[in-house]
């Protein structure tokens, strides 16, 4: 049977004109064979493409100390991020907390509410946020019934 194959081998080498015994070109000439390879992608993405995906950036970080009120101070929205968000958190189970992402009006006429809204003291944070930034100036408000710490981190999506 397998005298067979060769020789069935043998005859298509004889009609394509070769020989089996003949090295091939390739070899012969010690030309490099680019041989498909495989593919060698992880389920990871490289560095370069994780720097490109869209992310959450913190542009400012900060805390005060025990208070009733605090007003940051602004920050400049990034060109190109549309979405901005001010995620914040305060301490104390006896009080609660209102907090507002504003943005400011041109030609000095103040600051507008973009975002608000209230919520217990517990330590977790909470999230404001704003879908069609524009402007180009933020701030955050806070407001608190009783004297506590508050943390908060203005970020945007780009």
């Amino acid at each position: 049977m397998a005298m067979m194959n060769l020789a069935t081998l043998g005859a298509a080498a004889a009609v394509l004109g070769t020989s089996l015994l003949a090295p091939s070109p390739a070899y012969a000439h010690n030309v490099p064979i680019d041989w498909p390879t495989a593919q060698t992608s992880t389920p990871h993405d490289s560095d370069a493409q994780a720097a490109r995906r869209p992310a959450w950036h913190t542009i400012r970080h900060d805390s005060h100390t025990p208070t009733t009120n605090w007003t940051t101070r602004p920050w400049d929205r990034p060109r190109g991020a549309r979405l901005m968000q001010v995620n914040s958190r305060c301490w104390g189970n006896d009080t609660r907390m209102d907090a507002q992402l504003r943005y400011k009006l041109p030609a000095g006429l103040g600051w507008k509410i973009v975002a608000a809204d209230t919520w217990r003291c517990d330590g977790r944070y909470h999230t404001l946020r704003t879908s069609n930034a524009g402007h180009s100036k933020y701030r955050a408000m806070f407001w608190l019934n009783h004297k506590h710490t508050v943390e908060y981190w203005a970020q945007y999506y780009k």
